[in-house]
This record gives structure tokens, C-alpha cells and sequence, in this order.
């Protein structure tokens, strides 16, 4: 969906002279951000994990030969199993933001989708009333009723008259393969607990991401 990944993706914070000898990194983006624009609103819109893991495989792909469902439901169990070794060692926060463990093993794709640690990280240093947070099924299937929620977040008056442009509809679920039931299974019961605790952090049922 184009959307920049300052969210989850922040570097090398062990690079950071106050990160350096920590186990999990004690300074993020947010407190950048916040000590530069104490004031900043910020919107994140986050998409069903397993459907955005699958759509994040597909953009690496761009211009490649598609690999097989098969291939990407052994991507799946790899990454599943690489990330749950990282977490009998370390914690959940030190192995997401982990650069050097993430790209020696490629996990940016799976850890993108696991919103719960780095939702925390934001709400650690921003108030949960300068962060308003949108599911993006709930954007493409009611777009007027999302960007009355938007202006009113952001102090606009949410009774002007909102056109949705669908010409710029960049929500693409075309993809060249059709995922496998077993991984959408496999990865929708490894994403749930995450989703239950990110629901339970923003006080909003909605990012359970629920099916049916």
C-alpha cells in the first residue's frame, strides 16, 4: 500500500550511543520524533498481519520470477521458527528490533506484521490521544465514515463534505498466487496473541483482526 515503515522498521538502534550495551533498545524514532514535535498527531493504519505479510511477499517479488504457495508456506514456517528461537533468548522488544539478527535471516517481512511491540514502543513515549489507529479493510469498505474519524483526530470539522477519490485505489488483493489455507491458518494462530495484546494496548477490539 506504499506506506512508509518508520512504524516498525527504525534502523540499527544499537548503533545509538544510548542504545549501545542494552538489551533491547531503550531509545526509538518516537523519542526523536516527540523531543523535535512533542505536538505530532500521528495516523497509523495497519492491515490484517497475515494479509500484509502475504502482500509484503508479493512487493518482494516485483519484476522476479513468483515463487509457489508451497515456497512462500516454507518462508512462513522458517520465519516462525527463526523468530521463536530469538525469543527463548531474548525478549520480544530486543529481537523485532534486532537489525543485524532481522536481515541475517530476512524477517522483515514477518516482523512487520507483528504490530503489538512497536505500537507499545510509540504509546511508551506518545499520549494514546495524539496516535489514532485504522484498520485498513475498515478504510477501503467505508472510506467517508474512516475520514470523518481522521479530521476529527486531527481538530478538523468532521461535518465537511469528504470525496473519496477511488481512482487512486492503491488496495491490490490481485496477487499472482493465491495463498495456501494451511499458511493462512498457520499464520493467523502465530499473529493472534499479538493481535489480542494490541487490542487490549489501543482499547479496541477492531485489531484483533478477527475473521468472519
Amino acid at each position: 500500500d506504499a506506506t512508509p515503515t518508520y512504524f516498525c522498521h527504525q534502523g540499527d538502534l544499537s548503533l545509538l550511543p544510548g542504545n549501545r550495551g542494552l538489551p533491547e533498545p531503550g531509545y526509538t524514532l518516537a523519542h526523536t520524533l516527540y523531543r523535535l514535535f512533542p505536538k505530532t498527531r500521528l495516523i497509523i493504519i495497519l492491515r490484517h498481519p497475515t494479509d500484509r505479510l502475504y502482500s509484503h511477499y508479493h512487493h518482494l517479488l516485483t519484476n522476479r520470477t513468483p515463487l509457489s504457495p508451497e515456497a512462500f508456506h516454507q518462508n512462513a514456517l522458517t520465519w516462525i521458527d527463526k523468530m521463536e528461537r530469538c525469543l527463548k533468548r531474548d525478549s520480544l522488544k530486543s529481537c523485532v528490533f534486532n537489525q543485524t539478527f532481522l536481515n541475517k535471516f530476512n524477517l522483515m517481512p514477518l516482523t512487520y506484521s507483528m504490530y503489538y511491540p512497536f505500537a507499545k514502543t510509540w504509546l511508551e513515549v506518545f499520549p494514546r490521544k495524539q496516535i489514532c489507529f485504522i484498520k485498513s479493510e475498515d478504510f477501503y469498505i467505508n472510506r467517508t465514515l474512516v475520514m470523518t474519524e481522521i479530521f476529527s483526530f486531527l481538530g478538523l470539522d468532521p461535518r465537511r463534505r469528504i470525496e473519496a477519490d477511488d481512482e487512486h485505489d492503491q488496495y491490490n488483493t490481485q496477487y499472482r498466487s493465491t495463498m495456501l489455507s494451511k499458511t493462512r491458518d498457520l499464520l493467523d494462530k502465530y499473529f493472534r496473541p499479538l493481535n489480542h495484546k494490541l487490542a487490549d494496548l489501543v482499547n479496541d477490539v477492531r485489531f484483533r483482526f478477527e475473521r468472519g
